[in-house]
């Protein structure tokens, strides 16, 4: 790549970042809400994939979330890996840094399944199963059918 200066054109090496990396976002939940005072990890990978350095920050009231990244620290094609974390829930995306400075990656938080992850989910459908089953016992003898 070649960059024009006051000094004439430089050539720059193709990985060489050109300036500090700005990682920015905001942090919804399941309904597109902002997340307040939520913390934010963001992890910033080289080429081959090692941890050159990791920042934090803690959403704004509006979900914001915003890391810099100095000069030296990243290069063109490593990896940003950004983490939110609340209620025992983690949410996390990832991209792969081109030439520009300022990367914007949004996180926001699904629906949690509570038939999937928790005890009081599971015994429900367990009730509701043995529910179903006692009111098919139940029912008149006229609704069952002939076997």
């Amino acid at each position: 790549m070649v960059m024009n200066t006051s000094a004439g054109d430089v050539e720059i090496p193709e990985n060489t970042p050109v300036g500090p990396l700005v990682v920015r976002g905001n942090v919804y939940d399941s309904m597109s809400t902002p997340i307040p005072d939520c913390p934010v990890v963001v992890n910033l990978y080289n080429k081959n994939m090692s941890l050159s350095q990791s920042l934090t920050d803690t959403t704004d009231i509006n979900g914001y979330y915003s890391v810099t990244f100095g000069m030296g620290v990243w290069e063109i094609g490593g990896m940003v890996y950004v983490v939110a974390q609340i209620d025992g829930q983690t949410q996390g995306h990832t991209v792969i840094g081109g030439n520009d400075p300022v990367i914007t990656i949004n996180l926001q938080f699904n629906f949690a399944i509570p038939e999937f992850g928790s005890e009081i989910g599971g015994f429900l459908m367990v009730v509701f199963a043995v529910g179903m089953m006692v009111m098919w016992k139940m029912r008149p003898k006229n609704d069952r059918p002939i076997s």
